[in-house]
């Protein structure tokens, strides 16, 4: 079985990022009869062989900015929703606005505390903010007086769907970008730069400039971004995201590295630690000047000495440094040796890692014959007695108070309510009294 962990794939255009996912869609479907859904952000279009994947049904596409909302669409993208109409199934348009499909969907159930009957269902819990009569005693049920309960589902679109593609991280990053400078210009959005004149008016268009604020929600944005895609369930393996390279800074070491193209540069160097995969995609050149198409899966350097940040999770020496079909004939455009994208996959890839994660399973176990293993959670039988003592807890109905008639006396605008005088504790009459027969002693 795969390993589902998400995937980076990082490199200029041209160096083969969308063939590779071409490459894993057909290992989806040759090895697990999933289909892969492509949520395309990029407006350069498909590789021939994408194209060809999405004519046959093995691939899915949406063109995420026919539907429009940057934030709204990018985060319910990331989420694993999908749309419910489409204006051109090949080439992924949507009409604006369109409803999204959640890859998960919940029903709540509300149950009478009283006689245990079904009082409703609803698809969201906040729909039983208020009370609703039960149909079998005919009291009002709400939060305090029942339980909810929640069953799950996947809609029968996604139960053939085991592969989801982001292409790319970078487009995402840019179309959010994109709408709050929009936002700048119209006025719907005011912070830094704003007042000073940070939009454009040229006749009837009006543009509007990013300021630093808007680079590091943006950062954050593509953090919760990739969180929220690694939690999507139902897929064989993990999303895969691909992303153009930049040249940044490490903020932490202040040193020069390449890594993946986000907002601003603050956060470049800390992209690969949230996937499990950062994947590198470059083109080299022989000593006969023949382009060879390579896959990094260990950090690598070019001419210029600087570090490409790259790395998978598989345990160290049991991965190749790279994956190539090797140097590429000019006047073919075919590898000289074997077959083009043979090893230059990330069908191939998924196959090493998955062998080399076996690998390392069988030199734990070996090391460790006395290993417990998995053991799951056994509850005593005490204490399932007191959790099913809890579940079966009545709630206890409210009992009406009736209120006093007293009133206390209203105040009247400027005067004091009279207080009645205190009496003074037995204590203090006794002390009075003695007091008064000292008094009368000396005067007599």
């Amino acid at each position: 079985m795969a390993v589902t962990s998400t995937t980076l794939l990082v490199g200029d255009t041209g160096t083969g990022k969308s063939a590779l996912l071409a490459t894993l869609a057909e290992w989806g479907w040759k090895t697990h009869k999933k289909v892969s859904l492509l949520y395309s952000i990029d407006g350069g279009g498909f590789p021939t062989h994408l194209d060809a994947l999405i004519r046959a049904g093995i691939v899915r596409v949406w063109k995420l900015r026919t539907r429009g909302e940057a934030f709204e669409t990018c985060s319910r993208a990331c989420q694993g929703q999908w749309p419910t109409e489409f204006l051109d199934p090949i080439t992924g348009e949507v009409p604006p606005g369109v409803t999204l499909l959640p890859s998960i969907t919940s029903i709540f159930t509300l149950t009478c505390g009283y006689c245990d009957a079904e009082v409703a269902q609803r698809a969201a819990r906040k729909a039983f903010n208020h009370t609703i009569k039960c149909p079998k005693c005919k009291k009002q049920v709400n939060l305090q007086t029942g339980t909810i309960s929640e069953k799950s589902s996947r809609p029968d679109f996604f139960k053939d769907v085991g592969l989801m593609f982001y292409d790319g991280l970078t487009s995402m990053q840019d179309w959010v970008m994109e709408d709050m400078a929009q936002k700048v210009g119209t006025g719907e959005l005011k912070g830094e730069g704003t007042a000073l004149g940070g939009k454009i008016v040229s006749g009837e268009i009006t543009v509007g400039a990013n300021n630093r604020s808007h680079y590091g929600f943006a950062q954050n944005r593509a953090a919760v971004w990739i969180q929220d895609a690694s939690n999507i369930s139902g897929l064989i393996i993990g999303p895969v995201f691909t992303a153009r390279q930049q040249r940044a800074t490490d903020s932490n070491t202040s040193l020069r590295i390449y890594g993946p193209s986000i907002a601003g540069q603050a956060k470049a160097a800390e992209v690969p630690a949230w996937v499990a995969n950062c994947l590198g995609t470059t083109i080299v050149l022989d000593e006969k000047r023949r382009k060879e198409y390579r896959l990094y899966l260990t950090e690598y350097r070019e001419e210029d000495n600087i570090p490409h940040l790259c790395k998978t999770r598989a345990f160290p020496g049991t991965m190749p440094d790279y994956l190539s079909d090797g140097p590429i004939d000019p006047e073919s455009g075919l590898p000289i040796e074997g077959l083009p994208f043979n090893t230059f996959n990330l069908g191939y890839f998924q196959d090493l890692l998955e062998r080399a994660t076996k690998k390392t399973l069988a030199a734990t176990a070996a090391a460790y014959p006395d290993a417990p293993g998995l053991q799951p959670v056994v509850i005593e039988q005490g204490i399932k007695e007191e959790i099913k003592k809890v579940k079966s807890t009545k709630p206890v109905p409210k009992v009406a108070v009736k209120k006093s008639g007293h009133k206390p006396p209203m105040r009247v605008p400027g005067k004091a309510v009279a207080k009645k005088p205190i009496p003074p504790r037995p204590t203090q009459r006794l002390v009075t009294k003695r007091a008064n027969k000292q008094s009368e002693v000396t005067s007599k």
